[in-house]
């Protein structure tokens, strides 16, 4: 008799007790995820990277850079929530987009912006919006609602870097 009524709330305490870990959990890995998607964007790496070639489109490769790093979260069609955004440093408030290419530096401190991903520019990879269900949905119990989550990071842009043989870029790579 006693166990009847002791078992419903040690399981719903147990199952409580996994989702908030779970959670945890998960913010600490898209976050993670995140920010060495950023550090991989500041290097301006020209090779390729995990078989793909990073010279035609860096995005491609932060975006996988994420996925590798997301411990299965973000693999398929989760890949969906990774968003990169590169940002003038004169304005952090519009994201810059190609169409909007060159933009014209209103601050005498920084130069024009002719490519998206330019040194002195500020990236941002964050992932927005990833579904997070409870483990052990009891009937009633938070109306089996789901929540989401976001993480991002961000740096600003400094050097193109150098190649093989130690001679500096004059120009990004393709973002």
């Amino acid at each position: 008799m006693e166990f009847a009524i002791v078992i419903f709330p040690f399981f719903a305490l147990i199952f409580g007790i996994l989702s908030i870990t779970y959670a945890v959990f998960l913010q600490g890995v898209l976050q993670n995820a995140a920010r060495e998607g950023v550090r991989w964007a500041v290097t301006f790496n020209r090779g390729t990277y995990d078989g793909l070639a990073c010279s035609t489109s860096q995005a491609t490769c932060i975006k996988q850079v994420v996925q590798d790093n997301a411990f299965g979260f973000l693999s398929g069609s989760n890949s969906q929530y990774i968003q990169i955004n590169y940002y003038p440093p004169f304005n952090l408030n519009t994201a810059i987009t190609n169409s909007a290419l060159p933009i014209t530096s209103t601050d005498p401190n920084f130069a024009n912006v002719t490519y998206m991903n330019q040194t002195y520019n500020v990236v941002v990879v964050s992932v927005s919006g990833y579904p997070v269900s409870w483990l052990a949905p009891f009937p009633g119990y938070l109306n089996q609602q789901s929540f989401t989550m976001t993480a991002s990071a961000s740096d600003v842009l400094q050097g193109y870097g150098t190649d093989s043989n130690g001679n500096a870029y004059t120009a990004p790579p393709t973002p």
